[in-house]
């Protein structure tokens, strides 16, 4: 009985040496030219073009990515971002779909297809096919790529010359509800990289103060200050879900009312 067991386990030996390498080779296959791994990478897109030529960049966080669309006529639309798959059809060949939030108007989410075909290990050429709404386009050109590009996220470093528009979901008051206001919507304005004001719709109204803004991680950002109208201190924490949108939670004069809701930036 020991005899049998020890061949069995011999041959169970050898079968698993015997097939050891291809288990390794299986998952590392260093003949691909494609990353293992998109976060951190860059990619320039030169647009083939027979007018003046166009440059998009990409850049790929963790399952997430900021993007230049390349729709012309709008300032604001042209960087955009989501959520991306990646979809690796064999060692040269790699196709990324991405659904993003291109920052014009209540339509939706824009689909994005992107197919690279890798010559080197650093470029090649490219296919993109996207559609928005009942939009549909397609480019094409070259590219080149680069690894070890640090993702920074959707939060911007600064808000200064952007517009807020706040659409309030909710609200915690601590006074009565005759004293609470009821505005849905307000647009901050930060006028300089210090100063704002705000829009409550009232063109006779607009309050005004000193604000600091600080990045505090990739898709959020903080905005505390001063309501120098109101004599009160705010602090407004965005949270982003795409460069231009997401949601938001302000407290007013220290947790006097609490607003949280959603916002969409534009110049």
């Amino acid at each position: 009985m020991f005899y049998q067991l020890r061949c069995f386990f011999r041959r169970c030996l050898f079968i698993f040496m015997v097939m050891l390498p291809g288990i390794v080779w299986a998952n590392c296959d260093i003949n691909s030219l494609i990353p293992g791994s998109m976060a951190n990478v860059q990619i320039t897109h030169q647009v083939q073009s027979h007018s003046a030529e166009q440059t998009l960049i990409s850049h790929f966080g963790d399952k997430q990515l900021n993007l230049d669309l390349g729709f012309e006529g709008c300032v604001d639309c042209l960087m955009a971002g989501g959520s991306y798959i990646d979809i690796r059809k064999n060692r040269r060949q790699l196709k990324i779909l991405t659904l993003l939030d291109p920052n014009m108007g209540d339509i939706g989410l824009a689909q994005v297809e992107d197919t690279y075909h890798f010559t080197s290990r650093v470029g090649g050429s490219w296919v993109r096919v996207w559609q928005w709404g009942k939009q549909k386009g397609r480019m094409k050109g070259s590219f080149k790529l680069v690894e070890n590009t640090l993702y920074t996220g959707f939060a911007p470093s600064s808000v200064e010359n952007l517009n807020a528009q706040l659409t309030f979901l909710s609200i915690e008051s601590q006074l009565p509800p005759e004293q609470t206001p009821n505005f849905t919507q307000a647009t901050h304005q930060y006028i300089t990289s210090t100063s704002f004001s705000v829009d409550l719709g009232d063109p006779n109204f607009s309050p005004v103060g000193l604000y600091e803004y600080a990045k505090t991680s990739n898709n959020q950002g903080l905005d505390s200050g001063f309501n120098e109208t109101f004599q009160a201190p705010y602090a407004i924490e965005y949270t982003f879900t795409s460069p231009r949108a997401g949601t938001f939670k302000e407290v007013f004069a220290g947790g006097l009312f609490v607003w949280t809701g959603e916002f969409r930036l534009s110049h």
